[in-house]
């Protein structure tokens, strides 16, 4: 008959008191020391300087916004939103289709404050579609009154799609 050794609840105990004793020393037993002002990471580091030598219209004392919209950022502004507003009948067939002259309203914050459109769209889906693309446009900001610009829209029908034809069989 086999004897077997008495189990020795002693060498576990010392085990999680050692792993106990770690966690309490490593969570609450190190401080780090306060730092003296003299002695920042980045003490002994020069100064960061500027990536660029150009400042902002607002940092130049004596510089003053432009007092009309500036002429090419704002037609090309105009143009990028009239490319999305040619897609508005792709999206909403139902129409009104035809030419149509929406009136933008440029305000001096740097963008279009407002597309005044035509009665017969601007309550409908395509008329929103166009509006929000127009004022979803930003141009650059100058100094003085709102400017108004019309431009001409005009929003074709889509093409019915075109009939899918079976493949012959083999």
């Amino acid at each position: 008959m086999t004897t077997s050794r008495p189990l020795s609840w002693s060498r576990p105990l010392w085990l999680v008191g050692g792993v106990a004793l770690g966690l309490t020393a490593g969570c609450f037993g190190t401080e780090i020391p306060p730092q003296k002002p003299d002695q920042s990471p980045l003490a002994g580091l020069p100064p960061a300087k500027p990536t660029s030598d150009a400042t902002k219209i607002e940092d130049q004392p004596n510089a003053r916004k432009p007092t009309a919209p500036d002429e090419k950022p704002t037609a090309d502004a105009i143009a990028r939103a009239t490319r999305t507003v040619l897609q508005c009948p792709q999206i909403h067939t139902e129409g009104p289709f035809g030419e149509f002259a929406v009136t933008l309203v440029l305000v001096e914050t740097g963008k279009i404050g407002e597309a005044r459109l035509p009665a017969e769209i601007a309550d409908k889906p395509i008329g929103k579609c166009v509006k929000k693309a127009y004022e979803s446009e930003i141009i650059p900001p100058w100094q003085g009154s709102p400017v108004n610009r019309t431009v001409q829209v005009t929003l074709k029908k889509p093409d019915a799609a075109p009939a899918t034809s079976a493949k012959p069989g083999k």
